[in-house]
């Protein structure tokens, strides 16, 4: 999305006046809400509060295919992960499987809604409450609607680039337990900079996205394979920090758009997955109805294996916005095995998500025109 020059200057010349700004909840309900610098940082603040709440449990169990970002942050929390398969139909847990790994061990288990598709998190809850584990619900890749209302005892979301409501960088932890929050406000944090250079360099970053954000545009830096754009990495360090209060500015000026720019993704969803529904491998994720398609990107699966698409085609793809989301499920990372509990266990439903999904751009500057191009991609090039 694009933020805007009025809202970018307003968030400029905030100063000490967003000293007092609270983020508005109509979006989010009357839920505590803290904000942080990013995702990753709302959620190590979460993790690390409930295992002092929680004292003698360190296991955290999350889907086998999700974002790195995830395993890196349970390892900055210093507990041990314990990985779950998900099943491709739904992009959520295998419930099955899910149920035999909780223990009195589990300190909490994160539900991921990938690509903005609901998991079931109400599920989560009747599980873990048996062991007295919390539920902490990713939405990193998810917003909202109004009116919406969550089971998990807490909720993270991410503000970052290409995610459902944008500010650039940020992220929100919302609860409805008092106690959570009192336990993580308690925590040391480092003091929020507010001064007039650093919201110089969040105007900079921000005008630099409105700019590279059209399709037209995006396509040069797209090609340019040194920029490592949409790259998924391992962070070696995630650090606790809170948002600068000029972001507060920037997300009271931007929530007000959010409605419009979830009709715009369910639209072009329906375009996609109406022109791609014949196509042989794409019917087995069940992508209909609500809570469905107002993702950030649109799922689509391969019948053969992304990694055996040539070269130029992966390149002429990225040019277009069609890209693979995690290149493979986090038990084939190296780094992962080091505090990984459940190392002998095999991840099909993770693996084969890995080998054959693509993702679609659905943003609000995705034309009508871009979108035929995409299929058309797909259709010529992909599926020969």
């Amino acid at each position: 999305m694009r933020h805007g020059i009025k809202n970018i200057i307003k968030m400029l010349f905030s100063g000490d006046v967003a000293e007092n700004v609270a983020i508005q909840t109509e979006q989010l309900g009357s839920r505590h809400i803290i904000a942080f610098d990013s995702g990753k940082a709302a959620l190590l603040a979460s993790l690390r509060s409930i295992a002092k709440m929680k004292h003698g449990r360190n296991e955290v169990i999350i889907p086998a295919y999700t974002c790195f970002s995830v395993a890196a942050v349970i390892e900055n929390a210093g507990l041990q992960l314990v990985l779950c398969d998900i099943l491709p139909e739904t992009l959520d847990f295998d419930y099955d499987m899910l149920s035999g790994l909780m223990n009195e061990r589990t300190l909490c288990v994160i539900p991921t809604h990938l690509f903005g598709k609901s998991a079931d998190v109400d599920r989560v809850k009747s599980l873990a409450v048996r062991y007295d584990s919390y539920v902490i619900e990713d939405s990193a890749q998810s917003f909202p609607e109004k009116g919406e209302s969550s089971a998990a005892d807490i909720v993270v979301f991410s503000l970052g680039r290409g995610k459902p409501l944008s500010a650039g960088g940020g992220g929100l932890l919302v609860s409805n337990q008092s106690a959570i929050i009192k336990a993580i406000q308690s925590e040391p944090m480092p003091s929020i900079d507010n001064s007039f250079s650093t919201r110089i360099l969040i105007m900079l970053a921000l005008l630099l996205n409105d700019f590279l954000i059209s399709p037209y545009i995006y396509r040069l830096p797209a090609s340019l394979s040194f920029l490592k754009i949409g790259k998924t990495i391992y962070p070696d360090h995630v650090n606790v920090a809170l948002m600068p209060n000029c972001k507060k500015v920037l997300i009271n000026s931007l929530m007000y758009k959010y409605d419009e720019l979830s009709q715009k993704r369910y639209k072009k969803s329906q375009f996609y997955c109406h022109k791609l529904k014949s196509i042989d491998g794409s019917n087995r994720l069940v992508h209909l109805g609500q809570p469905y398609y107002r993702p950030i990107r649109y799922p689509f699966y391969l019948s053969g294996s992304v990694s055996n698409l040539p070269d130029s085609i992966v390149s002429k793809m990225k040019t277009l916005g069609i890209v693979s989301m995690y290149p493979c499920g986090l038990h084939r990372l190296e780094k992962v095995q080091r505090f990984l509990v459940n190392k002998s266990e095999k991840f099909p439903g993770a693996d084969w998500v890995a080998e054959h999904l693509l993702s679609l751009p659905v943003h609000s500057l995705v034309k009508k025109q871009d979108q035929v191009r995409v299929v058309k991609c797909i259709k010529n090039c992909v599926m020969k």
